[in-house]
């Protein structure tokens, strides 16, 4: 990698190495490499996946796994507590063989963030998620019709409700939708960690949070996770299958924001001074102060779905550790990585997530560009290429174009009675073409003599054509 980005190409250049911009209209997509590894119960974990190199990474992993079945302990009794509950309620929900699931993610640069996400708008379906980010800020959630920008603690770790959570606390405690953007000039790294309720084991709202003044709005439910995993495919909540009951006035469940449509920009902001920060070492004591904190962590969670947490034990020097083999870890040749590959059925290992099964598409390759211009005379044909699960691909084009403000046309020699002129003279077509390209249309249509009926959507939109072998 380190050699093909010295041939990078800038933001606003088109020459050079580096995937070509996204669609101007309807996409916005994951821009992450990832790795994904089952790290608990110990007999879950499959060392295939996990990486020999760099040479500390199985170590220090697993003892980040050890810290996190701490950490995830003293959070579930905190969270209790705050709510006047048996300290260990969600611990005995969980179950003794609860999940731990490690998600390295590597954001590289992205020359248009205004149009691609790092990771789509969603919900977690785990219980919680313990978030370590590094210096670089993205991580976004959305609150009060807006999205607020995490900022990035050195030493704090972000825990975040998921939909389980929201499930066993019947609605007090939010799973708050969240996202991640792009960088145009930092390459950013996160490892999440999903804390789930062991498999089969059926959850539901405590009943200490069930009265008259509170009706039961969940019920109970089992393998959770599953449900909103086909859900997140589709671009969707899955919380409403989970729900007592459904009012008549209660509006369905919508989809998240995945698309890049004007309703909320992709547009940075600050980091917002807002998310609270719990110091979870106040939590264990006697004193005034840690009654006040566990009333600050109900509010945060209540409001925000999430926080901050400091003073949870673990030292900053060993989350650097962290940081410096997930950084590590991505930053080796590509052969290397591969050797961790999830299979195509697999969710575990390295590699991307599924394409989500509905409404995209997405381009899937890396490319040099060369300003090396092509010149069509006959027909223009629609085209496109398939991925494969078992094999890479390479291949070279080599586009020969006339050269920049020179004006073409239809040769005089094939214009007569018998077949019309029907181009006029262009200069500059590429650019028309590229513009309509990155919105998903042909641009042929602005060359035409006479316009009888403008054809301007790739058939593949229209038609629908199946990805299919051929």
């Amino acid at each position: 990698m380190e050699e093909k980005k010295r041939h990078a190409k800038g933001v606003e250049e088109f020459e050079g190495y580096g995937a070509d911009p996204v669609p101007a209209e309807g996409q916005s997509l994951d821009w992450s490499d990832r790795l994904f590894l089952d790290v608990y119960p110990e007999d879950r974990r499959k060392h295939k996946f996990w990486p020999e190199n760099p040479k500390s990474f199985r170590e220090v992993l697993e003892e980040y796994t050890s810290r996190m079945q701490i950490f995830t302990g003293l959070v579930s009794k905190a969270i209790a507590k705050s709510l006047n509950l048996e300290a260990d309620c969600f611990l005995n929900q969980f179950g003794k063989r609860a999940a731990l699931q490690a998600r390295f993610n590597y954001y590289s640069r992205c020359q248009r963030p205004d149009l691609v996400l790092g990771l789509k708008a969603h919900a977690d379906g785990s219980g919680y998620t313990i978030i370590l980010q590094d210096d670089v800020e993205g991580l976004q959630v959305f609150q009060d019709e807006r999205w607020l920008t995490v900022p990035a603690i050195s030493d704090a770790l972000l825990v975040l409700m998921g939909d389980q959570m929201e499930i066993m606390t019947n609605g007090m405690f939010k799973s708050p939708v969240h996202r991640v953007l792009t960088n145009s000039d930092k390459e950013r790294i996160s490892v999440a960690v999903f804390y789930t309720p062991e498999p089969n084991k059926e959850i539901g709202p405590e009943e200490g949070l069930i009265n008259e003044e509170r009706k039961k709005i969940y019920k109970k439910v089992k393998d959770y996770a599953d449900v909103h995993w086909e859900h997140y495919q589709q671009g969707k909540r899955a919380l409403h299958v989970a729900k007592e009951m459904v009012l008549n006035d209660e509006e369905p469940q919508k989809p998240y924001i995945s698309r890049h449509d004007g309703t909320i920009e992709v547009i940075p902001s600050p980091p917002s001074d807002l998310i609270p920060i719990i110091d979870l070492s106040l939590l264990s004591s006697s004193e005034p102060c840690s009654a006040q904190e566990l009333q600050r962590l109900r509010s945060a969670l209540c409001s925000w779905g999430c926080f901050q947490a400091t003073g949870h034990g673990i030292p900053k020097s060993f989350l650097d550790k962290i940081r410096q083999v997930a950084r590590d870890f991505f930053e080796q040749p590509m052969e290397e990585k591969k050797r961790h590959a999830k299979g195509v059925e697999e969710f575990e290992g390295y590699g991307a997530d599924p394409v989500p099964a509905e409404g995209q598409s997405l381009d899937w390759s890396d490319r040099l560009f060369l300003n090396i211009m092509t010149n069509g005379m006959f027909k223009s044909p629609v085209h496109r290429v398939l991925t494969n699960s078992e094999k890479e691909r390479i291949s070279v084009a080599v586009f020969y174009a006339p050269e920049p403000n020179k004006e073409i046309g239809p040769e005089e020699g094939l214009i007569n009675e018998e077949r019309k002129q029907i181009y006029k003279k262009v200069k500059g077509y590429s650019v028309v073409h590229w513009e309509h390209y990155q919105q998903g249309k042909r641009s042929i249509h602005v060359a035409k003599v006479q316009t009888w009926g403008v054809y301007t959507e790739y058939q593949i939109r229209e038609a629908n054509i199946s990805t299919r072998y051929s």
